[in-house]
């Protein structure tokens, strides 16, 4: 079995779903417990592979800072997925007029969040900072769902205006989006998984130009990078 845990990517969807086709026989698990979640897993021993997308504030760097001080004196391939385009979601034809994160104070605006621990959630959490807003400001702030397409659903079904999310999925459910940040999309595993033949057929996937096209195509991802390693801690 191959055991993901991962903050919730279409990308990452899309790759597990070639694998089963390329190998009918493999078990893969997949949980998305949030980017600290994967992470937290590959320190305990319990998943085999973290997708993470965190941004560290004081460098301003993705996944690298945060990899070193949850997992301490451990080898780890960083091997990149894919830059991904994080916004605002809202209706079609934009009904709210919404046009920045300051306009999520509104009275009559409802947010829909994502889960404490995912990258997202985090990176909403850094901007209000930024900005002076606080949670108690933010109606709807405290309602969570665990992936992007929940949140872009619960704008389809009326029961939220706006939720920060990526691209792909505004488009996948044919909502409006406003672009925002741009970010990276890594995947973790320790070197002795990276080494062996278990995650091969994956990095097969990964680096199948097949597979980089249709990641473009889905919309608001740059794979011009994909499948490139880093290697962090132990004695590099």
């Amino acid at each position: 079995a191959l055991v993901i845990v991962a903050s919730h990517d279409l990308a990452l969807n899309m790759m597990v779903s070639r694998l089963r086709q390329k190998n009918l026989n493999i078990k893969i698990d997949v949980t998305y417990a949030g980017s600290l979640g994967g992470l937290i897993a590959l320190q305990e021993g319990r998943a085999d592979l973290a997708g993470v997308h965190l941004l560290d504030e004081e460098t301003g760097e993705y996944n690298y800072p945060y990899v070193k001080h949850l997992l301490p004196g451990r080898e780890m391939a960083i091997i990149h997925l894919a830059y991904r385009i994080q916004g605002l979601m809202f209706a079609a034809g934009n009904p709210k007029r919404i046009r920045s994160l300051e306009d999520l104070t509104r009275p009559d605006i409802t947010l829909i969040n994502r889960q404490k621990g995912s990258g997202t959630r985090i990176l909403l959490d850094q901007e209000l900072r930024r900005r002076g807003i606080a949670a108690s400001e933010v109606k709807g702030y405290a309602r969570e769902v665990d992936t992007h397409l929940a949140v872009a659903r619960s704008i389809t079904g009326g029961k939220s205006d706006v939720g920060l999310g990526i691209e792909a999925a505004a488009r996948a459910c044919q909502i409006d989006f406003l672009p925002l940040y741009k970010e990276r999309y890594d995947l973790v595993t320790p070197i002795e998984s990276y080494r062996n033949k278990k995650l091969r057929q994956l990095l097969d996937v990964i680096g199948s130009k097949d597979f980089q096209k249709a990641v473009t195509e889905a919309g608001g991802y740059d794979t011009s990078e994909m499948g490139a390693a880093t290697f962090v801690g132990g004695d590099s």
